[in-house]
């Protein structure tokens, strides 16, 4: 016998269902797991941030975490455990961090990935064999190119030193794609 929501009975008495399975003792363990693991993967940062002397350390600021509508159900479950175990490791390694003097911020992280730490002006990202994720940088206006994931940290840096520029509008415009349906037709 289903619910009206489509879920069992046991959803609909809060209880344990004699003669049907209960997932309660997975689902804490689990959680444990990822509790677990939260507080390994904060203490591993709080370790290196120490031995590399650091006084601040940067995170960018993903929040709201809010998976798509458009998932299915285990796709938006997913997300939302996966951006859980994200909040738990900042709030991990913000408790550590303070242990040892160490800020911890959170910095927008628009702009940071297509604009060259060297220049500022916006460049591209690339696959070396031109297949899979493009995890490659390479500035068209100064021809720097290196690690995406390094300028979009170099580019955090920048805006915790407040000298990151944000693109202006003509260059915005140049980069996204046009939305007028009729762009590039001939009159």
């Amino acid at each position: 016998m289903r619910g009206r929501a489509g879920k069992g009975r046991q959803a609909e008495r809060a209880a344990p269902v004699k003669g049907e399975h209960s997932n309660a003792s997975l689902w804490r363990y689990i959680t444990g797991l990822d509790a677990s693991v939260a507080w390994r993967v904060a203490a591993v940062i709080a370790a290196w941030a120490v031995s590399a002397g650091l006084q601040v350390l940067v995170f960018e600021h993903l929040c709201p975490y809010r998976p798509a509508r458009d998932r299915s159900w285990s796709q938006r479950t997913n997300r939302k455990r996966a951006d859980w175990l994200r909040g738990k490791v900042l709030a991990h390694v913000r408790h550590l961090a303070l242990c040892h003097g160490i800020l911890v911020v959170e910095r927008n992280p628009a702009w940071t990935s297509p604009a060259c730490p060297h220049c500022s002006h916006l460049g591209e990202r690339f696959s070396p064999d031109g297949r899979g994720d493009p995890s490659r940088f390479r500035c068209g206006h100064c021809g720097w190119t290196g690690d995406a994931n390094i300028v979009a940290a170099l580019n955090l840096k920048r805006k915790w030193d407040r000298t990151f520029r944000y693109p202006s509008a003509a260059e915005k415009r140049a980069v996204e794609p046009s939305h007028n349906p009729d762009a590039g037709l001939m009159p």
